[in-house]
C-alpha cells in the first residue's frame, strides 16, 4: 500500500507546486514598498537615521519600528492581491474585468499609502505609551 500512495503523492504535490511560485512573488510588492517606504519617508534617505551602534540587542530601543504598520500593511495587501490577480488557476474580480495582472502594481502603490498612515500612528502610540 505505501509502495502505491508514494508515486501518487509525489506527482500530485508537483502538480500543486508548479503553480505556487505564481502567487509567491507577489509578496515583493508591498515589501519593497515598506522598505522603500520607511527609508524615504521615515529616515529621510540617511543611512545615519538608522543609529545601528546604539539600538544594537536592544528591542525596545525608540528608534525601532515595532513592526505593528508593516504586518498590517503585508496582510491588507494580501487582500487587495487577491482581488487583482491573474493566475491559471484564480482570476480575481478585479482583473476579470478587463485590466489584467495588476496586483503587483497595485499592491505597491497601497503599501506606500497605508504604510505610511498606519507607521504614522503607530509612532504616535508608542510616543504616548512611553
Amino acid at each position: 500500500m505505501p509502495c502505491q500512495i508514494a508515486p501518487h503523492a509525489c506527482l500530485t504535490s508537483a502538480h500543486r507546486v508548479s503553480k505556487s511560485p505564481g502567487f509567491i512573488g507577489y509578496w515583493l510588492g508591498p515589501f519593497i514598498a515598506i522598505v522603500l517606504t520607511e527609508h524615504v519617508v521615515f529616515r529621510r534617505r540617511s543611512w545615519a537615521a538608522y543609529e545601528v551602534e546604539a539600538a544594537w540587542d536592544k528591542p525596545r530601543h525608540p528608534n525601532l519600528a515595532l513592526g505593528y504598520a508593516a504586518v498590517w500593511t503585508i496582510v491588507s495587501a494580501i487582500g487587495l492581491i487577491v482581488l487583482c490577480m491573474s493566475q491559471e488557476w484564480w482570476t480575481g474580480p478585479v482583473a476579470d474585468a478587463g485590466t489584467g495582472d495588476i496586483a503587483m502594481i497595485v499592491s505597491w502603490a497601497y503599501s506606500v499609502v497605508m504604510y505610511s498612515v498606519a507607521r504614522t500612528a503607530e509612532k504616535r502610540w508608542a510616543a504616548a505609551r512611553s
